[in-house]
């Protein structure tokens, strides 16, 4: 299994509290970096029961992210190529499925900053 489920590295410092993610039965953790900086954790899980979890206190000011409704949404073509493996389809999301669902949901919203916000939720 690969476990997405670590605090970024950005915020190590604001950890007040950690204990370690705890696996049971006890499996070793195989712990890298993925190309974005994310932490990632490997196990290899044996048939049967499996309970991961972990007890983190993290200080956070509650300030909102910094707005920008400035922004815009670029055409694809304006997209510089290093970019473009953010916009790939995911195994963990049916993209074939979602596509009406989401055009349908986010049609009426105005490109760039108010389409984001919008898909927030905000």
């Amino acid at each position: 299994m690969l476990l997405m489920v670590a605090l970024h590295p950005d915020r190590e410092n604001t950890v007040r509290r950690h204990s370690g993610m705890i696996v049971e039965p006890y499996i070793p953790i195989e712990e890298f970096s993925d190309i974005y900086g994310n932490r990632c954790r490997r196990i290899f899980a044996l048939p049967g029961p499996l309970r991961l979890w972990d007890d983190m206190v993290v200080e956070d000011s509650g300030q909102l992210d910094a707005a920008a409704p400035w922004a815009r949404q670029h055409p694809a073509q304006e997209l510089p190529s290093e970019t473009l493996h953010f916009l790939l389809g995911s195994r963990y999301c049916e993209v074939d499925r979602l596509m009406e669902v989401t055009w349908d949901l986010f049609k009426g919203t105005l490109a760039g900053w108010a389409r984001v916000q919008a898909v927030c939720g905000t």
